[in-house]
């Protein structure tokens, strides 16, 4: 008639288990591991990487480009890229293996000359960035940023200096008192 504490535990463990099942969003759709992976990826978008500008289908095309140019790695060894990048500067919070890839439009084809400008990917190819090196001798990167956030960011800015104009008395009225 009574029930152990055991029992009890044992019990509630239970009907909440079969209570709040953990299934995917559609159980009949095949299942991506890879697509659930907890590292952030990037969105492709538009970026800026010091005043060249990139769009996302040529970021989309580099990484389509460095697939065909890693399977030619194996047979041709005059392929420089895709080459692995050291992540030196910190840009990216990646648990696996990050490769560069030349950045240019038209897309780099995996031999000849290319620029400065680079695509970050992982292992997996999944878009994590766009760098670009100095100017210096430093061999260090910058990151590129997305022109979507750079608008946003003038707009939030504009609308701030027009907040300080009118609380310095430039706004609209002209000058107070007058």
């Amino acid at each position: 008639m009574f029930f152990n504490l055991k029992s009890a535990f044992l019990v509630g463990l239970a009907a909440t288990a079969y209570a709040s099942p953990i299934l995917p969003v559609d159980p009949l759709a095949p299942q991506n591991i890879e697509a659930r992976s907890i590292e952030a990826r990037a969105q492709a978008k538009d970026v800026d990487c010091g005043g060249r500008q990139f769009t996302a289908q040529d970021i989309k095309s580099t990484i389509a480009a460095s697939k065909t140019a890693q399977d030619k790695q194996y047979k041709d060894s005059s392929y420089k890229f895709p080459k692995p990048y050291g992540n030196g500067e910190k840009f990216f919070n990646s648990p696996s293996q990050l490769y560069e890839y030349p950045l240019m439009s038209p897309t780099f084809t995996g031999k000849g000359k290319y620029e400065i400008y680079r695509v970050i990917m992982n292992e997996n190819y999944n878009y994590m960035g766009s760098l670009y090196h100095t100017s210096d001798m430093s061999n260090s990167f910058h990151k590129c940023v997305n022109v979507e956030d750079q608008e946003k960011e003038a707009k939030k800015n504009e609308k701030e200096e027009q907040k300080d104009d009118k609380k310095a008395g430039k706004g609209k009225g002209g000058k107070k008192g007058h």
